[in-house]
């Protein structure tokens, strides 16, 4: 991806989120703030972008933080009964892809908030613990993980492995996961 395009992206990302980001947990001024807000914008707007939320619902789905477990954003779509769980990683050069340890905590992490096991979470995911479990127990769930950076590469074999082994472990039996 071209500077160009990586600094379109910032500015959208900017004007869409920068009034509705928590950001508490980071030291303004700092680049780590300033990643943090571009990453955590990024997945955002892919909730904002693909479940058709406001800016600041797509915002308030943020649990992105330490011990987040690889899992960035959890957004519920109850007109659609679709359960998104993003990742997002901003590369600021536009090059190359996230690497395949952050796709391995991810895919572990699906796992573990699929399984309710939700003592491997921070205190955002667990805040809302009554509605992921009663999220899952639903019927007709589709659940819809995204992996959303501003790389330019395709995912690695590797990766693309770990996403088709969690589709083919949680579809086992119908399909309720789809991977974009």
């Amino acid at each position: 991806m071209s500077v160009i395009h990586i600094n379109q992206i910032r500015k959208r990302l900017e004007t869409l989120f920068r009034p509705y980001m928590d950001m508490s947990d980071q030291k303004v001024g700092t680049k780590s703030y300033e990643d943090m807000f571009l990453s955590r914008s990024l997945a955002a707007y892919a909730v904002h972008h693909l479940a058709g939320c406001e800016p600041e619902e797509a915002a308030a789905s943020l649990v992105d933080g330490g011990n987040d477990n690889g899992i960035d954003a959890i957004y519920f779509d109850e007109s659609e009964a679709k359960l998104y769980l993003v990742q997002s990683k901003w590369i600021h050069d536009g090059k190359g892809e996230p690497d395949n340890g952050s796709v391995k905590k991810f895919v572990a992490g699906i796992h573990d908030l699929l399984s309710l096991n939700l003592d491997r979470f921070n205190e955002k995911v667990n805040a809302r613990q009554d509605e992921i479990g009663s999220l899952l127990s639903n019927a007709g769930l589709q659940i819809v993980v995204i992996l959303a950076y501003t790389g330019n590469a395709n995912l690695s074999i590797h990766s693309t492995r770990d996403f088709e082994d969690l589709l083919e472990n949680i579809n086992d039996a119908s399909e309720i996961l789809s991977w974009l």
